[in-house]
């Protein structure tokens, strides 16, 4: 007896009790009505002697209140995520009341460490208002753990009934959160913050208690935790507070600043005196539990409405810098809070700064991306059309149609075999150096009165064109104009007459029209040639605004006139025939926007020039656009119409290696001459410096100094090819069409991957990750943009239209669900 009662520091006159008056008091504690000292008197006295001990233990009433250890469990306190509280009586050397947490015991081992973690943070605090560690271990397969007991009401029942003002309720929470500052200080987080889990005192002091669902500051505890949560299958903590990056069950780091928003959302309670920054109510099949979660992940929290203007900005800043769904945007410490909230109370400025306009721009955006899905994807494929608009506008898009225009003899004739269609094109070129050496190899050959200006070369033209006429070109087109009557005119005849005598025709170029709609020539030159020689006009417009958009024939009043290229493709095609053509503009004045199919139609109709010939048939030429003559073009006169054909340019170095120099066409031999032009067209062209040049783009590029041939030239080779442009216009249902159907199919590639698959990859990759994706796609998109202003392919053309919308797609896919995944799930930093 003297050993039992030395172990407890008791005599059996320290007690005034018998076993009755033990048992009564057990007996009211059945039924819930034993005072606190009582129950203090009773274990006093019971553990004066091991008879009385287990006779007290023995009328415990444990079905209710069960005994652990030395811990009697007196009354129920809670439950939370990891156990169970109670109110005990701890019999040891002085009997005390205690809280005594009865943890969730589970067989897992990784279970089973997560829930140490709540005795192993507790045995580190220090902090004062933090219940403090007195015991743990494990008894009977159940893990315990005996806590200081503060005895206080929760928070909010404590604001609701002791206090009375926003003031006070105010001050209670700064003290709240210089106790949180200090946890933190001592590197723990405590990840369930709530008012259940606040005790204010008679003081009205508040104590933090369970710890149960805590972490540690350290490089691998989140870590351990996220894996935890995920292993267990469960989100830890209480959803009404639970931060976005806890709400998403471990995938992102976890630290001080979810303590932060659970602070913020009681901050809001006090501050809108019972308010919540989120709808309570279920969404269609899902609880209100799970409608929460939801909420939380995707929605941003209502702006508080403050019941007291004088605290009404300071309180909607802190509440909104807490509340913000960025961690890093949040408030930086539970510190800087309480300091605020100490300055808001005393009326002096906060030093906390509202949210940047452009977070808050960036929230509206993420909003719009998180409820309104389909009107963003319907803005996306708006955007993409306007993009593919531009683009098409911009550059010209356009696209190769062969074999739609003509009619089926100059189809055939054109597909023969050596035919027109066949024949290669070659510029002979007159240059500086052409100015210089013709003259001189004039006077040897005994060509009089050659000098270095082109109008005294016609003699010297005749000549070329009767050693050409022993070669046997294709055709000679002169791109030179010969409106003048000059005194070797008559050697210039002699020289057409030679070609029209083997076949070739000659086909002049006219810069104007006279008064009877006649080209301006040399009556020296169409009088004697009027039924051998074919004319064409020649009218320039802008070719970087409008590229490869070349003049192909002129109307004027009720008459229609051929360019250089359409001439000499009826002369070569039907040389013993006149072409006339027939086109009728629309009764619109505004001719460019009222372009109805008919009105692109230029009808070649050939008729013969003797009676015996024959009419060979009608050819259809499909336009591309018809414009109104601008005031400055020249060889134009008012109401003229410039009848216009996208044709595909060549760029200069193709021409430059198939030029000849004039005076070469003087020293050569018939063989090389046969050679060189042989069963091919022949250009004359001007390739002076500073003389007839122009500009000209080339898909992308433009070029400032291009000879006015080349174009020419490209218009006949396309004519004879069969092989113009139609503009990929920006009214094309195909653009619209590949489109459409490359967003949707960008849309459906962007969902293959399940929503978990997506977040894990994605969202929470590292950012060298998303932009490297980004920029994959980009450069796509620039790959597939480019192929679509330089290709001249149809299916060319379509696959970089369908791959450029599949790219921006998929690009405004990733963002839009980026966007309302960066709102729901927080960057992981």
């Amino acid at each position: 007896m003297a050993c039992f009662l030395s172990q407890y520091g008791w005599t059996s006159d320290n007690v005034n009790m018998d076993v009755a008056l033990m048992d009564d008091i057990l007996a009211k504690l059945a039924g819930g009505t034993a005072a606190d000292e009582e129950l203090l008197e009773a274990a006093r006295w019971a553990l004066a002697e091991p008879d009385r001990l287990a006779r007290f233990r023995a009328h415990w009433p444990t079905s209710q209140l069960p005994v652990v250890n030395d811990y009697y469990c007196v009354a129920a306190l809670g439950q939370g995520a990891s156990g169970v509280v109670f109110k005990a009586l701890a019999l040891r050397r002085e009997p005390r009341f205690v809280a005594l947490k009865l943890l969730q015991f589970n067989s897992r081992e990784t279970e089973g460490r997560f829930r140490e973690r709540e005795i192993e943070i507790l045995k580190t605090l220090r902090n004062p208002h933090v219940a403090r560690h007195l015991d743990s271990g494990t008894s009977g397969g159940t893990m315990y753990l005996a806590m200081e007991l503060v005895d206080g009401w929760p928070l909010h029942e404590y604001l609701a009934e002791h206090t009375n003002t926003l003031e006070e309720k105010l001050a209670v929470f700064q003290c709240l959160c210089e106790v949180v500052a200090g946890m933190h200080a001592e590197g723990v987080i405590h990840r369930d913050l709530k008012p259940r889990h606040v005790l204010v005192d008679r003081h009205g002091q508040p104590w933090i208690v369970d710890f149960g669902i805590s972490a540690v500051r350290g490089e691998d505890w989140p870590t351990r935790v996220r894996r935890a949560q995920t292993e267990l299958g469960h989100i830890l903590g209480t959803i009404k507070y639970m931060s976005p990056e806890q709400a998403w069950g471990g995938l992102l780091r976890v630290d001080q600043r979810a303590d932060i928003w659970s602070l913020g959302i009681m901050l809001y309670e006090i501050a809108t005196e019972g308010g919540y920054p989120y709808d309570l109510d279920p969404i269609g099949d899902l609880s209100g539990h799970d409608a929460l979660l939801h909420r939380i992940q995707t929605e941003m929290p209502r702006p508080p409405r403050i019941v007291a203007p004088q605290y009404a900005e300071a309180l909607t800043t802190l509440i909104s810098r807490c509340l913000a769904h960025d961690p890093q945007r949040r408030i930086t410490s539970a510190t800087a809070l309480a300091d605020d909230l100490g300055r808001c109370l005393s009326r002096q400025t906060i030093r906390t700064r509202r949210l940047p306009w452009g977070y808050r721009l960036q929230r509206i955006a993420v909003g719009l991306a998180a409820h309104w899905r389909t009107g963003l994807w319907a803005s996306t494929v708006g955007a993409v059309l306007l993009f593919l608009f531009i683009v098409s506008v911009a550059f010209g898009v356009r696209w190769r149609v062969t074999g739609t225009d003509y009619g089926e003899t100059t189809r055939r004739a054109l597909a023969a075999p050596g035919g027109p269609g066949d024949a290669g094109i070659v510029i002979v070129g007159i240059s500086d150096e052409s100015l210089r050496l013709v003259p001189e190899l004039a006077h040897r050959m005994g060509i009089p009165r050659v000098m270095n200006n082109l109008k005294s070369w016609r003699a010297v033209y005749g000549y070329v064109m009767e050693r050409l006429a022993r070669a046997h070109p294709r055709a000679v087109l002169w791109d030179f104009y010969f409106p003048t009557p000059q005194p070797e005119d008559v050697a210039f005849v002699r020289g057409v007459q030679a070609l029209h005598g083997v076949g070739v025709p000659v086909v002049l170029a006219v810069r104007q029209l006279d008064s009877n709609g006649l080209p301006a020539l040399s009556p020296q030159l169409s009088e004697p040639l009027a039924d051998i020689v074919h004319a064409g006009i020649i009218l320039s417009r802008d070719l970087v605004r409008r590229e490869g958009e070349l003049v192909i024939a002129l109307h004027r009043g009720n008459e229609n006139h051929p360019s250089l290229a359409l001439a000499a493709f009826a002369a070569m095609l039907h040389p013993d025939c006149k072409m006339t053509l027939e086109w009728q503009p629309p009764s619109n004045t505004h001719l460019v926007l009222d372009r109805r199919d008919a009105d692109l139609v230029l009808w070649l109709t050939y008729r013969p020039r003797t009676a015996e010939g024959e009419c060979p048939g009608v050819d259809r030429l499909e336009l591309t656009i018809f414009v109104p003559a601008g005031a400055g073009d020249p060889g134009t006169l008012p109401g003229d119409v410039l009848l216009c054909k996208a044709c595909d340019l060549e760029r200069p170095d193709h021409w430059e290696q198939r030029t000849i120099p004039y005076e070469r066409l003087l020293t050569a031999s018939d063989a090389e001459l046969a050679g060189w032009v042989g069963g091919k067209i022949v250009l004359f062209g001007d390739l002076r410096r500073g003389m007839d040049r122009h500009r000209v783009r080339y898909g992308t590029e433009v070029l400032d100094d291009v000879p006015g041939c080349y174009p020419h030239a490209d218009a006949l080779r396309s004519l004879l090819a069969n092989r113009s442009l139609t503009a990929g216009g920006p009214a094309s249902a195909v653009l619209a069409g590949l489109t459409f159907v490359g967003v949707v199919l960008a849309a459906f590639l962007a969902c293959l991957l399940p929503p978990k698959v997506a977040v894990r990859t994605w969202f929470t990759s590292s950012s060298s990750v998303r932009t490297g994706t980004l920029v994959l796609l980009s450069v796509g998109s620039l790959s597939c943009t480019a192929a679509l202003i330089l290709s001249r392919s149809r299916v060319a053309v379509h696959a970089a239209m369908l791959g450029t919308a599949i790219c921006l797609a998929l690009a405004a896919s990733f963002a839009i669900e980026f966007t309302r995944n960066r709102y729901r799930l927080p960057a992981n930093r």
